[in-house]
């Protein structure tokens, strides 16, 4: 739009602008898949549905905020998971949209093998057996 010396708008004096006063905002936040909280250190790249890189960052723990995508869908890809590659979808409305990505991280880990091993303990030792005994 180019606004001439008499302020005539491409050579009209009058003209309809139509303007939009919001962003899409998303956030993209990997999370501990056992805790829920915020975890770093994890590399994404984000992609758009035509293949190409918009953006590639190493996690800090809470989360990356996007404010120049538009409505569509988009690929995340985890450092070192190419195979693995998660389609989200931005969608035309207000409000932030938080894409929560599932990590699983060391601590995550030993929780799980705790329990497991903790279970399996129980079911040796027939923790989860009822007996009746006789008085």
């Amino acid at each position: 739009m180019t606004v001439d010396e008499w302020g005539r708008i491409g050579g009209s004096a009058q003209t309809v602008l139509s303007l939009t006063n919001r962003m899409l905002r998303v956030k993209v936040q990997a999370v501990d898949a056992v805790f829920k909280k915020g975890s770093s250190g994890v590399r994404f790249a984000l992609y758009d549905a035509d293949n190409r890189l918009i953006d590639a960052w190493s996690e800090d723990g809470n989360g990356r905020m996007f404010t120049e995508l538009s409505a569509g869908t988009y690929y995340l890809e985890r450092e070192g998971h190419s195979s693995k590659r998660c389609e989200l979808t931005v969608r035309d409305e207000v409000g932030v949209q938080e894409w929560k990505i599932p990590i699983f991280t060391w601590k995550s880990a030993v929780v799980l093998v705790v329990a497991v091993l903790a279970v399996a303990g129980l079911v040796l030792a027939g923790g989860f057996v009822t007996k009746k005994r006789k008085l």
